[in-house]
């Protein structure tokens, strides 16, 4: 997910509205302040690994190695106690001026499309290569382990229920579209 946010800021996407794209999704943080609880070392290594292993579904970033080799601060305190940490918005020069790169920015919509699009697209090659056996073990990895919000019922149901599965895979995850998380 942060590889998707930070490949549309990459293409021009301005970093504040990437930071707010996910929030009807209700996940514990924003993308950016993840980033930092992470460690940016940490997410620039495993972006770079990814992408070296995995290929160009993976941005390459100028920017995070800019805020790794500066040190430079990504989020600022949270507006009041339990609120999220949102972005710093003069991080936005380590990514280049809004609007100055070759690709199209995006509003909040479409930084929301292209993550549910990867995430899809991830899912299926997970499913197809046999990675997991079934859509309920990504939802339950999705639930416990990056705090997929329990009560959309896991991920591929999500994607079942708002389209994503039919439009980009002609199936979808869960023939019933519910969950497929153990009780």
């Amino acid at each position: 997910m942060l590889g998707r946010v930070v490949g549309t800021v990459e293409r021009g996407t301005p970093i504040e509205v990437a930071d707010r794209a996910l929030d009807v999704l209700g996940l514990p943080m924003p993308p950016f302040q993840l980033f930092e609880l992470v460690g940016p070392a940490v997410g620039l290594h495993v972006l770079t690994s990814l992408r070296e292993e995995l290929g160009e579904a993976f941005p390459a970033s100028p920017g995070l190695e800019r805020i790794v080799a500066e040190r430079l601060p990504v989020v600022q305190e949270a507006a009041a106690p339990g609120l999220p940490r949102r972005v710093r918005p003069e991080l936005q020069e380590a990514f280049g001026a809004e609007g100055s790169h070759d690709g199209e920015p995006l509003d909040e919509a479409g930084v929301l499309d292209d993550v549910l699009t990867a995430l899809t697209l991830e899912i299926d090659r997970m499913l197809s290569e046999g990675v997991v056996e079934s859509p309920a073990q990504i939802d339950t990895a999705m639930i416990l382990g990056a705090g997929w919000p329990f009560h959309l019922g896991g991920i591929t149901p999500y994607l079942d229920r708002t389209g994503y599965s039919e439009r980009l895979l002609g199936h979808r995850f869960t023939p019933d579209g519910v969950a497929n998380v153990p009780a």
